[in-house]
């Protein structure tokens, strides 16, 4: 079992925040490669394993490709880049040009 905390950034909002983990590590061991190509045999140094190699392994393998401070973050706005989840920004919403003629019949 392989646990700890780790500082991670957002993927939506590149906030850091801490996220505990766990792994069940099942590492097979071998004195000699049959395959050099399978990347999950780990091989004995004598009666050794690098174990930095082992977790190594197994934390990039388990690991989330996208991590987020929580379910629901809203991100980033995509034009002044504040932070939605601290509460709306300032900008205003470009409408689409293919609606410019309806925008005219709600002004009027």
């Amino acid at each position: 079992m392989l646990s700890g905390d780790v500082r991670c950034f957002c993927a939506r909002c590149l906030k850091e925040f801490p996220k505990h983990i766990e792994l069940d590590v099942n590492a097979p061991l071998a004195d000699s490669l049959q395959d050099e190509d399978n990347p999950d045999i780990f091989l004995l140094e004598g009666d050794a394993v690098d174990l930095d190699e082992v977790f190594r392994t197994a934390f990039t393998f388990h690991m989330p490709q996208r991590l987020l401070c929580f379910e629901d973050c809203k991100g980033l706005c995509d034009r002044c880049g504040k932070n939605l989840n601290d509460g709306p920004c300032d900008c205003t919403a470009e409408a689409d040009p293919r609606l410019a003629v309806l925008r005219q019949l709600l002004e009027k």
